[in-house]
């Protein structure tokens, strides 16, 4: 499946940066139930790319990893609407009204598709699929958000902040320390093999 992966902003001679690559491929496979051969995991065909965020004060990678991936089907609208359906069965809120809020608040239309896992709290990484407008049918990106405008027990307001949050590097964690919440967090199954 990762045949074809190429990788950018990633320095694989230093030990964090590895480590948070690695931390980023599990992320990857929990997020979308590949150890129990879940619907999401068997839609991707392959990881086309894989990507490092960048701090906007130091200039230096922030290790907030995100992906592009190609989902089985072909570049057709079907693969799409097949894909949302998918999200969507597994607990992702898909295309929903705040996307448009996004959309009016920055003036133009940010994501073409857009499928967010629904958290309780609006203070919980979630992670987001998305496909950019200009995207073929079949490729979607996936990054994990530090806070989730896709909350069901929350307040417009935190909805909103949640929402701003994204454009700040500063709650940008590295893919370690989103795991880590993950984990704590509890509302995406996160597994931890045995130490040998």
């Amino acid at each position: 499946m990762l045949t074809r992966l190429t990788y950018a902003g990633i320095d694989t001679n230093n030990n964090w940066a590895v480590e948070n690559v690695v931390a980023a491929f599990r992320n990857l496979l929990d997020t979308t139930g590949a150890r129990n051969g879940g619907e999401i995991w068997k839609s991707i065909e392959f990881v086309v790319y894989m990507w490092s965020g960048t701090d906007e004060k130091t200039k230096q990678h922030n290790y907030n990893i995100a992906f592009q991936l190609q989902i089985v089907g072909g570049n057709k609208p079907e693969t799409t609407e097949n894909f949302m359906s998918v999200l969507e069965r597994n607990n992702y809120w898909v295309n929903g009204f705040f996307e448009i809020a996004g959309d009016v608040y920055k003036g133009k239309k940010n994501h073409e598709n857009s499928a967010r896992f629904k958290t309780e709290s609006a203070w919980r990484i979630s992670p987001h699929f998305i496909q950019q407008p200009g995207y073929d049918k079949n490729i979607f990106d996936l990054h994990w958000d530090p806070a989730n405008s896709a909350c069901t027990k929350c307040s417009s307001f935190d909805r909103a902040k949640a929402g701003l949050m994204h454009e700040n590097s500063e709650y940008s964690f590295h893919a370690v320390e989103k795991r880590r919440l993950m984990k704590e967090q509890g509302e995406i199954k996160i597994y931890n093999p045995p130490r040998r």
